[in-house]
């Protein structure tokens, strides 16, 4: 009988720890193609911002598959202080994050801090459910870390919720390509210069652009993400307020997908200057003259990649408010 039982304890045994090396092995391959991604995948840097954020959350997998394979095989682990177990994966997740940040590589990819950050969560998320030693702390102090871990993995999906809400709403609103009554469509834009949402100056609804140019070469403000596709419409409409009596001279460009995938060279895009005169300015541009501006070739408006305004070696900094730009349909 005492035979049999070790024999049935045996196999139970054997079942387990073959369940148990099987996940191990899964879970270490995800964690090996995650670090060969933080330095060989990505997006291109016109690519949506919910592709970007949801990428960015890759960090808090690898980190959180890393530190759970280092506590469930730490030997001895459950004889091992929960503080010491924390302390020791912390460290490993700190000096490997930063290692990722500083050796990564590529046309677009920079160090950021904020995927230490990430790193950490996943990190905490995996001690604060996954350590063996976790037993040894009280029912309360645990709970409480466990939801602090939850509460900062939401943080970090807010990013992602916002990108995606947005790029709804951006869809929705089109061929306004930006109207400012959302405090999001601020993250639309990018550029060598300070803006943000205004509400006292606006030629349309309740809000505009408020931009602060500054004196580099090329000071301005570029719509980075909106839909693309310009081929049935007839105009590119935008407004722009000058609040000194001084005029000032602004460029607008426009470029294609092609053009980014090239050397960008200023005669294979869109570029006209404007006299911007005090107060409300209404900018038009035929779409038929953007299509024409490439020198060899015709612009693709069914893939338009990049809007922007600036200014050129400014002599001082002057403010700008940019408000209700859209495209016209043809008539």
């Amino acid at each position: 009988m005492r035979c049999c039982l070790s024999n049935k304890n045996f196999k139970i045994s054997s079942r387990k720890n073959n369940s148990f090396s099987k996940k191990n092995v899964l879970l270490t391959a995800i964690a090996i193609i995650c670090f060969v991604l933080f330095f060989t995948g990505g997006f291109s840097y016109y690519a949506p911002r919910s592709y970007k954020h949801f990428w960015d959350l890759g960090h808090i997998l690898f980190f959180s598959i890393l530190t759970y394979l280092i506590l469930v095989n730490w030997p001895k682990g459950a004889e091992t202080t929960f503080l010491t177990q924390g302390v020791f994966v912390s460290i490993i997740t700190i000096c490997l994050g930063s290692l990722i940040e500083l050796f990564q590589t590529g046309p677009f990819r920079t160090s950021d801090l904020m995927d230490v950050a990430r790193d950490i969560i996943g990190c905490l998320v995996a001690v604060a459910f996954c350590a063996p030693s976790r037993k040894t702390v009280s029912k309360t102090g645990l709970k409480i870390l466990q939801a602090i871990s939850v509460i900062l993995v939401l943080m970090a999906f807010l990013p992602l919720i916002v990108a995606i809400s947005d790029e709804i709403r951006a869809r929705g609103q089109f061929p306004v390509l930006a109207d400012f009554e959302s405090r999001f469509e601020k993250g639309r834009w990018t550029g060598d210069a300070d803006f943000s949402i205004d509400h006292h100056i606006h030629s349309h609804d309740k809000a505009s652009l408020k931009v602060t140019l500054n004196t580099s070469k090329y000071s301005g403000v570029a719509l980075k993400y909106f839909p693309g596709n310009w081929r049935d419409y007839q105009e590119l409409q935008l407004s722009i307020y000058n609040p000194d009596s001084v005029p000032i001279k602004l460029t607008c460009r426009v470029h294609d997908r092609r053009h980014t995938r090239g050397i960008q060279l200023y005669e294979d895009r869109f570029n006209q200057s404007f006299a911007i005169s005090t107060g409300w300015n209404l900018i038009r541009i035929p779409l038929s003259r953007v299509a024409n501006a490439p020198l060899k070739r015709k612009m693709a408006l069914n893939q338009i990649q990049g809007l922007g305004i600036f200014a050129v070696s400014l002599p001082g900094q002057r403010t700008i408010y940019i408000d209700d730009v859209r495209l016209e349909p043809r008539k």
